[in-house]
């Protein structure tokens, strides 16, 4: 049913339009007005500090396979599976 035709029939609101690109605009607006140098710099830093921790479990993954004495497959998500039943 057509949003107008409901509104005077039943005496209510009409309904409201909003385009796309001005609301695009407010919220691009928005953010620019929030976010600052400073917590720009902290969303990197610790972007940077989350990759070093996944590269160090990655590199510890590796040294417990060897040391087990498997054979690593690696699929393409840089996790390992083993080629043989490990129980784990």
């Amino acid at each position: 049913m057509c949003c107008q035709r409901d509104g005077a029939e039943h005496i209510v609101s009409v309904c409201q339009h909003v385009f796309g690109e001005q609301l695009d605009q407010a919220i691009g607006q928005l953010l620019i007005d929030t976010i600052t140098p400073l917590a720009l710099e902290v969303t990197l830093t610790v972007q940077q500090e989350m990759q070093a921790r996944l590269e160090e479990v990655d590199r510890l993954r590796k040294k417990q396979v060897e040391r087990a004495g498997m054979k690593p497959t690696w699929r393409s998500d840089a996790t390992c599976t083993s080629t043989r039943r490990t129980g784990w």
